[in-house]
């Protein structure tokens, strides 16, 4: 009876310990992926049959994976070694002759690039149009070379006295007459040329006869090219504002409107920026302070004759400016310098007294400004302004006022 009960329980433990494998581990693979329940029928579950889908499980998988790697790679026998080795070999053969063929063909693709620009550059050369094109810019006109150049000194005396004569103070007062002609060779290269650009046309010498705008144009051309070295190499001068005065009022001579606004704002700007506006405290001689004055009130009245827009100077406050250009005062008696000496201006005897008229140019620059609103107000006849010309407070009225406050204080 012990036996019996021994071997019943010999054969519930070995039962309980030979438990089923897990359901999940029974389904198939796309049943596992989709969390179904799978109910695990080999090869196909009823689940992939009735979906019509694919059915697989993960131990058939394996089992063919590792056939056919089997199949697949075969055992490296000493033939085959060999003869991965000399495929290798061939390979590495292959490829370096594929190299040295690129190689080649890069060398004859770059000789003919060599080749093709040689022969393209000799064409051009032969070109007569290039051939003259370049010929112009490498040797410049003659004339134009020659008319670059100063004339002698005694041209350059004539054309100083017909300055005198013909442009100054008309209506620039840029420079003193006194010792202007004795003095001409001492200035810098760019004012000869722009005076020379500005009165060679009242000039009636036989050198200057012939040709005048050619020489005109390689004047001013010579004097630009000057004055831009100097602005672009910082070493503004004022003799490169009095040059850019001359020079605009030749362009406004031929009729440049344009080209004269740009270099008579160019100068006002370089006034500006060199101080050149406020009368200087600095140690300098009589003449070049005069000059300082003259070149400000100069570029003022281009500013003014051209009717440019810049902001209107208050006369009423006159000791912010610099000072008036100097009058030519008394005319002089010859018999008092007969010994040849030069009259000193700043003597008693030319001194002018408050009372007295300050001289025509001056007045003419305290005009320029009336004479620049009047072109500004009929300018603007398109674009009226709300108040009537009768209000006492439209801009009619406003230099109507000005126009009889000046004629008040010159009279």
């Amino acid at each position: 009876m012990n036996n019996l009960n021994l071997f019943a329980h010999f054969i519930e433990s070995a039962s309980m310990s030979e438990r089923p494998a897990k359901r999940i581990r029974l389904a198939c693979e796309p049943c596992r992926r989709k969390k179904t329940r799978c109910p695990g029928e080999k090869p196909i579950c009823s689940h992939c049959a009735r979906l019509r889908q694919n059915c697989y499980y993960a131990d058939d998988l394996n089992h063919v994976n590792e056939r056919t790697s089997i199949e697949r790679t075969p055992l490296p026998t000493p033939t085959r070694i060999q003869e991965k080795s000399h495929v290798r070999s061939s390979n590495d053969i292959n490829l370096e002759d594929r190299l040295k063929s690129v190689e080649a063909q890069l060398a004859e693709v770059l000789s003919n690039q060599v080749s093709m620009s040689r022969s393209a550059s000799r064409h051009m050369s032969n070109s007569p149009v290039l051939s003259q094109l370049g010929q112009t810019m490498r040797t410049p006109n003659v004339f134009r070379l020659s008319s670059s150049k100063l004339p002698p000194y005694e041209a350059v005396i004539s054309i100083a006295k017909t300055y005198l004569l013909y442009c100054d103070c008309q209506p620039l007062p840029v420079f003193c007459r006194n010792r202007f002609v004795e003095t001409i060779n001492e200035r810098d290269p760019e004012v000869i040329f722009s005076i020379l650009a500005l009165a060679i046309r009242f000039s009636d010498d036989d050198i200057f006869r012939d040709d005048q705008s050619e020489l005109i144009t390689g004047y001013v051309e010579a004097a630009q090219s000057i004055i831009s070295a100097r602005i672009f190499g910082g070493r503004v001068e004022l003799s490169t504002l009095q040059s850019l005065c001359l020079l605009s009022l030749v362009d406004f001579t031929n009729g440049n409107t344009r080209q004269a606004s740009v270099h008579s704002s160019l100068a006002m700007s370089l006034a500006h920026n060199s101080g050149l506006t406020t009368e200087t405290h600095a140690p300098l001689p009589d003449s070049l302070r005069e000059e300082r004055r003259r070149c400000f009130w100069s570029l003022f009245l281009l500013k003014r004759l051209h009717g440019a827009e810049f902001s209107v100077i208050d006369f009423a406050g006159e000791d912010k400016f610099p000072w008036y250009p100097e009058t030519t005062g008394k005319p002089l008696n010859h018999g008092q310098f007969t010994n040849g000496e030069t009259p000193d201006l700043s003597s008693p005897e030319f001194a002018i007294s408050d009372t007295q008229d300050r001289g025509v140019v001056a007045y003419a620059i305290q005009l320029s400004e009336v004479w620049f609103k009047i072109t500004r107000y009929a300018r603007r006849r398109g674009n009226p302004s709300t108040l009537p010309p009768w209000s006492p407070q439209s801009d009619y009225a406003l230099i109507m006022a000005q126009q009889m406050d000046f004629e008040t204080r010159t009279s």
